[in-house]
């Protein structure tokens, strides 16, 4: 390579340097947070939010807040974006029933997004004054105690509910999900009702959903899910010979 190739390199690659350089500094001052910190804002959440959702049986500090009722762990968790800017909000329902399967853990949960109603989630930007903000902590309060309240109470009757799904009912995913008001994977429904109607001694139920999810997941998840399956299915097989 002669030494015109070689400084023709060298400032084609300063160029582009210099390109991305400037386009740092353009978002910086385009789209970078123009409101308080993710710091400033968690003071605000203790100072207004933490006594309203302690009214309501939440405890907890900085961002989670949970309360357990009846073998359930009821969740609120304000997710902050790691660059600022903006939070979400997390609800999430952890039952007592998990386990870890080839170093996998399957969690019997139940999470989404807080978010008006028709939307997946909602983004709350932070704002400059301490008003503002506490305005946009007060709309975040008054969709937990609806649409929050609303979803835990839904799940509240754990396991009743999820007990009477039959594999017969599955239409889509998003029969289920529009329901409980979740956005779960199948592989997620699919494990969940495996293990409550086995802990309900429902074998039968249980082997109609590792069908289902066979049927369905078969080259659509991960191997171990599939090989988790197929063991529950002998397992549960050998149980109702023996009965």
């Amino acid at each position: 390579m002669d030494a015109t190739k070689i400084i023709e390199g060298i400032a084609l690659l300063f160029s582009v340097l210099f390109i991305i350089g400037i386009s740092r500094i353009i978002y910086q001052v385009a789209f970078q947070p123009k409101g308080v910190t993710s710091a400033e804002f968690k003071k605000l959440v203790q100072n207004i939010a933490k006594p309203r959702l302690n009214s309501l049986g939440f405890i907890g500090n900085a961002w989670d807040f949970s309360k357990a009722e009846n073998g359930l762990t009821y969740c609120i968790q304000f997710v902050p974006n790691r660059n600022g800017a903006w939070i979400q909000i997390e609800l999430i329902v952890v039952s007592d029933l998990s386990l870890v399967y080839r170093g996998h853990e399957i969690e019997v949960s139940y999470k989404k997004w807080l978010a008006p109603k028709n939307k997946i989630r909602q983004d709350w930007r932070y704002r400059k004054t301490e008003k503002s903000n506490s305005k946009i902590i007060a709309e975040m309060l008054e969709h937990i105690e609806t649409t929050g309240l609303d979803f835990f109470k839904k799940v509240s009757d754990f396991p009743n509910s999820f007990l009477n799904i039959e594999p017969s009912n599955f239409k889509d995913l998003k029969t289920w999900n529009d329901f409980y008001q979740v956005n779960l994977s199948l592989e997620k429904w699919i494990w969940s009702l495996v293990l409550l109607n086995e802990r309900s001694g429902n074998y039968t139920r249980a082997l109609e959903f590792i069908q289902l999810g066979m049927k369905q997941l078969k080259g659509n998840t991960e191997d171990w899910v599939i090989e988790f399956l197929e063991e529950k299915e002998k397992q549960f097989n050998v149980i109702l010979l023996d009965q």
